[in-house]
């Protein structure tokens, strides 16, 4: 989070984690498609020594003002392999609310369940309570699998994992749990706002900004259309639905 005084915004920023596969990249894309042009920035890519860092900036509605100020987010992630686990504490540090995503080809199998048991244990270190700060965990309803991920380990102390069940990754889907996140900043903010002033609220959240890492390099993201590189995913999804649908096959002919 962030405070331009000049410009009275305060950005919010929302973190994209899951495991390679998680579809964060394609995710913030949709998100970023939906918002009309003169209320977001392009995709941005920061380049780091050891990670490319993806945002954009979102005003999405640019009358409203909590604290005297409107209110924008930046959304963040690490595209495929991720970061180091230095860069990734680094972006939960950062971050003021966060949205897991399971991998999409099965999202309750181990590498989903094993990256959201280390980020919670990386939140709980960091202080960052999901009762305190909005947290979606998603999960997919076309997968058989999907129920799995709540089985993930969550820290001593804190609440089950209940997950968000999506139909799908569609962009309708996509803005319901942005919508969400959104929702639940507003509601805190106007708590904060309500208990101690719009001077005073904005000094609490200026004490909580934490910059993201120093870029190497800053460039706009070269991405192809994104009805093409939808499509190309839903083939690669279920090319590998097929193949693990074969696999089991295989097994059970042999056994």
């Amino acid at each position: 989070m962030f405070i331009d005084a000049t410009a009275r915004l305060i950005t919010f920023r929302v973190l994209y984690m899951g495991p390679p596969g998680a579809s964060k990249f394609l995710s913030m894309r949709r998100l970023q498609a939906h918002a009309p042009a003169d209320e977001r920035e392009d995709l941005m890519i920061l380049h780091t020594e050891d990670a490319r860092i993806v945002t954009f900036s979102w005003v999405p509605d640019p009358d409203l003002e909590v604290m005297g100020c409107r209110i924008g987010f930046e959304m963040v992630t690490c595209p495929g392999e991720g970061c180091s686990r230095a860069t990734a504490r680094l972006l939960l540090r950062a971050a003021d609310a966060f949205i897991f995503l399971p991998d999409r080809a099965d999202p309750g199998g181990h590498a989903s369940q094993q990256d959201l048991g280390e980020m919670l244990r990386e939140l709980k270190t960091l202080e960052k309570h999901p009762d305190a700060i909005p947290l979606v965990v998603q999960t997919y309803s076309d997968h058989p699998r999907h129920t799995e991920l709540a089985a993930a380990e969550t820290p001593e102390g804190w609440p089950e994992i209940r997950p968000m069940v999506l139909e799908d990754d569609s962009d309708a889907e996509v803005l319901r749990v942005f919508a969400v996140v959104r929702q639940r900043l507003l509601d805190d903010c106007r708590r904060l706002e309500e208990r101690l002033g719009s001077e005073e609220g904005r000094e609490v959240l200026s004490r909580r900004s934490v910059a993201l890492p120093d870029p190497v390099e800053i460039t706009v993201a070269d991405v192809e259309p994104l009805e093409s590189s939808t499509r190309w995913q839903e083939i690669a999804y279920w090319v590998i639905m097929l193949c693990a649908v074969l696999g089991a096959l295989g097994v059970t002919l042999l056994l």
